[in-house]
């Protein structure tokens, strides 16, 4: 306040104030992080500026239950963290005067400290005077701090050495003497426990640093004083403090003088969370401000107010685990009746929940339908706020209007009620610290319920007040911050809510400079200020009120989407199952339940606009448990849904997934929902025995002849009269059981190893090896005679059978169980030919080929052929398997020596015992002409001429020229009998037709 030169003895008025009233303010700060400072004491320094002659005295004032004195609450003791006590000590020093006047009476003031479990460490009993250590005699010493650690501009201290780690408390107390000891003086009367000391400091350090952040109040008593350490009523005070609040947040406080300033004598700091008073339960009530007369309220419970930044290892910073999100059903209830909001908390603290109506999209916007919910200590997790169903100008909303609510999470809410402050004229502010570094903060208050008695003329009583009510600052709120601040007052409500706060002429002066206090805004009032360290918004979500009802239908819909409506298209409905629908909102809860009348229709009344997936299931469910989509969402067996569709018109609005499940946003009246269900379609199972002579050994011929040999494979056609062809079931789509077949769509699944199947598609894509998972593995249009199945060799028995899977799909796309189609043989297939090639060496050709397993094989024939249709036995290879049976690879080779030049073909012939013969696949080669020669050489019973190309005459001669034999050969007809030669030397002349002569020796043995 701006009332200069008024000392405690210049009125009666003034007295009552400087003596007997205390200032009180109390604050309840969230959760935020302070950035440590560099300072190397914690009292003075902190919340004095003798620069700025703004300086507050540390305070003990028993009448008014002020500061750490002997006999009072907890909360009121100043309190000293010690880290490590094998290391730590507590260093002290203060300056004790009255509290009117400047006498120092440190000789009778004791102190007293108790060590964490709240005993009295009777050693450390001390008393202080000017002339033993612990004295500050000036600001500039209580600045420095102790002299310790190389400080000598500092004070002497006295010191503590704690015994254990925790939270050390000290409290001081006056005696009537100067003894020794303070049990050898009484304790002086309660009217002269008021003291103060205007330099003080209290530091923690170890032998090699000191640590700030260690010392705090849960309610300090302070004063303020001029820079001549007077209490004077025009003493300005702006301190600062550190909140640590019970949510484990830190957050910073600050007033500022520029102008009048924050004018409070005597005056309280306490960090709370209930606002004026804890005895109000309802916090929305014990928020506003009151006016108070000459008693303050009671302050307890309150949080750890230090006077720099706490480490955040002593005391932690809990991190923020998230923003709020409203429930899957916004608002629940009707028009007319009361409603209900609901929301999902991150963590616990308050909620505010904004309701913006009137149409400008920028939240809540006072003198409109807009308006704000509040709850306050809510647990994490879901809750909610029940109301009147009223908007913001008291009218019931009604149907089908559109509103944007937003949900904002609090954390880390504090109170500032400051008692019987005149006048703040330039403001506060607060800092979010922790765990959100801003250096703003958003501040609230509601001083609309204060008395309004406003006069315009001069008062006199000074425990009156008489400048009205001010503003109600609740919902909206004004950010402040160091380089602008507010909630200032001076001499009325301040309802522009400008900074400085003006003044009121009263009378010939101004309210802030005349002699009283009556017209000063804060006199006698509690004027509490408050808000959130963290404060988290949601995201905006967009809302039709209202409650409404859908209907629709259940159709048996055989061809379900294919004709893009889900209609009843059954020709002959079949009866439904007993089915329910439910409205499931987006967290899974079943908000509504109701039976599927016989007829397909259902219906549901007054639901809360929302967002819901509208189910169908036969499955009984009641409303409020969670909805298990994955084994609740069912039909009867034989079932299957076909589709869901918003509307009637084809292709619009039908769901992607056919699953019983439709999304919808209930924001009017709605029908034709409609779901499609249909009996599922299954495929028949089938299971053969059949003998070997049912497959065919040789390459698919005549009108199979598109389809390939596959070697190692025999074939059977689908319509051979041992086996049958793909068959299925499907109430809607074919006239009796098992009756779908040709004309049908069938699937395979898949195929063992020992299987292939090939069918005829038709048309440019013509003869395919079906592959399931591909193009292939789909066929519509089923035709039994176009489908080959293909056994390996060697397989066939009970442990190796023939398979594969299948499955049928209907005209609403729905795909039966895959079923197994299986061939077995009495005995397996002879062979198993896993590879068989033909390479050219030199004049001869080089033929292997390997077989998995073997059944009564006799052996191979290789044939050869220089056309592929004219074969002839080149050799017979006997196979190495012992009897024929053999489960294992076996390897073969065989060589054809000197083979005419071209192009020659081969294939194997593999035998059994019992004379069934199989053929392999056909490999050729191409032998180049190398010239005429005579093989084998030298002979025994015949020789062959290779490399002919046309018609030759052979003639044989011994060395005297005499010619024992002739012959005509050609390149098919090339070998010569010379058994009946003796043995010896001859000449073989080989003549062509134009004359052209080869020579050569043959040595007949």
């Amino acid at each position: 306040m701006n009332k200069m030169n008024k000392t405690v003895n210049q009125s009666t008025g003034r007295k009552r104030r400087f003596t007997t009233k205390l200032r009180r303010l109390a604050m309840l700060l969230g959760s935020l992080a302070l950035t440590a400072g560099t300072t190397f004491a914690e009292g003075t320094k902190e919340i004095s500026n003798n620069n700025a002659n703004t300086n507050s005295a540390l305070l003990v004032y028993e009448s008014r239950s002020s500061g750490p004195f002997l006999n009072n609450i907890q909360e009121n003791r100043i309190k000293i963290r010690i880290a490590d006590f094998n290391a730590e000590k507590i260093y002290y020093g203060f300056k004790w005067q009255n509290y009117a006047g400047s006498a120092e009476i440190g000789a009778n003031v004791w102190m007293r400290i108790y060590d964490p479990n709240g005993n009295e460490v009777t050693a450390a009993r001390q008393r202080f005077n000017s002339t033993t250590a612990g004295y500050i005699s000036t600001f500039t010493q209580g600045v420095n701090g102790p002299n310790i650690l190389g400080v000598s501009n500092g004070y002497a201290p006295l010191s503590f050495t704690p015994a254990m780690n925790g939270e050390y408390s000290m409290v001081f107390y006056r005696v009537t003497g100067t003894g020794a000891s303070s049990s050898t003086d009484s304790l002086a009367t309660t009217a002269n426990q008021q003291f103060r000391s205007s330099f003080w400091d209290i530091t923690v350090a170890n032998n090699t640093q000191k640590f700030n952040g260690r010392v705090f109040s849960q309610n300090w008593g302070l004063v303020a004083i001029t820079s001549s350490e007077a209490v004077n009523a025009s003493s300005k005070a702006a301190p600062s403090f550190y909140s640590y609040s019970h949510d484990s947040t830190l957050i910073k406080l600050g007033f500022v003088s520029t102008t009048s300033g924050f004018a409070p004598i005597a005056y309280d700091i306490a960090f709370t969370t209930y606002g004026v008073s804890s005895a109000i339960t309802d916090w929305a009530q014990s928020r506003k401000s009151v006016e108070s007369a000459t008693t303050n309220v009671v302050m307890a419970n309150g949080f750890k107010a230090f006077l720099n930044q706490p480490s955040a290892t002593l005391y932690p910073i809990a991190q923020i685990s998230g923003t709020p999100a409203f429930g899957a059903v916004p608002i629940t209830g009707c028009p007319g009746s009361n409603l209900t909001a609901n929301y999902t908390m991150p963590e616990a603290g308050d909620v505010k929940i904004v309701f913006d109506i009137d149409g400008n999209g920028d939240g809540y916007t006072p003198g409109t339908r807009d308006f704000v919910l509040e709850a306050f200590n809510r647990p994490a997790g879901p809750g909610s706020i029940t109301w009147d169903g009223k908007d913001g100008l008291g009218n019931n909303l009604v149907q089908g209007t559109a509103i944007k609510i937003s949900a904002t999470y609090r954390r880390g809410r504090f109170n500032l009620p400051i008692y019987d402050a005149e006048v703040n004229a330039d403001g506060m502010y607060i800092q979010t610290i922790a765990p959100l570094s801003s250096p703003s903060n958003r501040l609230y208050w509601d001083d609309a319920s204060l008395p309004n008695n406003q006069t315009t003329g001069t008062c006199s009583d000074n425990n009156a007040n008489v400048t009205g009510n001010g503003l109600n600052n609740s919902f909206i709120g004004t950010v402040s911050s160091l380089a602008s601040p507010t909630r200032a007052w001076n001499g009325n409500g301040n309802l522009t809510n400008i900074v400085p706060a003006p003044s009121v002429t009263r009378g010939t002066a101004q309210s802030d400079a005349n002699a009283a206090q009556c017209d000063d805004y804060g006199n006698v009032r509690v004027l509490n200020t408050w808000g959130w360290a963290l404060e988290a918004d949601g995201q905006l979500v967009n809302v039709t009120f209202g409650c409404f009802n859908l209907a629709g239908n259940v159709y048996n819909d055989m061809n379900g989407k294919a004709d893009g409506l889900i209609s009843q298209s059954a020709t002959n409905p079949v009866t439904l199952p007993a089915l329910y629908a439910y409205l499931v909102s987006s967290d899974s809860v079943v908000r509504a339940v109701t039976t599927v009348n016989t007829n397909g229709t259902y219906s549901f009344t007054n639901i809360p606009g929302a967002s819901y997936n509208m189910v169908i299931s036969s499955t009984a469910l009641a409303v409020n448990p969670k909805l298990n989509y994955a084994t609740q969402i069912t039909l009867p067996a034989g079932w299957n849904y076909v589709g869901e569709q918003v509307g009637t018109t084809a292709n619009a609005g039908v769901d992607t997934t056919a699953d019983g499940i439709l999304a919808i946003v209930l924001d009017a009246n709605k029908t034709n929902h409609n779901f499609g269900i249909q009996r599922t379609p299954t495929a028949d199972a089938k299971s053969y025995s059949v003998g070997n002579d049912a497959f065919n050994y040789n390459a698919p011929s005549g009108t199979l002849s598109a389809y390939p040999a596959v070697a190692g494979y025999s074939y059977i056609q689908m319509t051979h009269a041992a086996i049958g062809p793909l068959t299925g079931t499907d109430p809607e789509d074919c006239a009796s059981t098992s009756s779908c077949s040709t004309g049908s769509s069938f699937s395979i699944q898949s195929i063992n190893n020992r299987t292939k199947l090939y069918y005829n598609f038709g048309g440019t894509t013509g003869v395919r090896e079906v592959v399931p998972g591909t193009a292939t593995g789909k066929i519509d249009n089923f035709n039994p005679a176009n489908m080959l199945i293909y056994a390996q060799s060697g397989g066939g028995t009970a442990g190796t059978p023939f398979a594969f899977t299948y499955s049928i799909t209907d005209k609403a796309n729905t795909t039966s169980p895959a079923v197994n189609y299986v061939i077995t043989t009495t005995t397996p297939l002879p062979v198993t030919l896993i590879g068989f090639s033909a390479h050219v060496a030199g004049r001869n050709v080089l033929l292997t080929w390997s077989t998995a397993s073997e059944k009564n094989n006799k052996g191979f024939a290789v044939e050869r052929s220089f056309d592929a249709k004219s074969w002839k036995e080149v050799t017979f290879v006997t196979s190495k398997a012992v009897n024929g049976l053999s489960n294992e690879q076996l390897d073969y080779t065989a060589t054809d020596k000197e083979v005419t030049p071209g192009n020659i073909y081969y294939r194997l012939k593999q035998l059994d015992y019992d004379g069934v013969s199989s053929l392999s696949e056909v490999r050729m080669v191409n032998l180049k002409n190398t010239g005429l020669s005579v093989y084998p050489n030298p002979a025994s019973n015949v020789i062959n001429v290779i490399g002919l190309s046309a018609k030759h005459t052979v003639a044989v001669s011994d060395l005297a020229g005499s010619v024992m034999m002739t012959a005509d050969v050609d390149a098919h007809n090339n070998t010569i009998n010379v058994a009946s030669l003796p043995e010896g030397i001859y000449n073989v002349t080989i003549k062509t037709d134009s004359g052209v002569t080869s020579n050569f020796k043959l040595v007949k043995k």
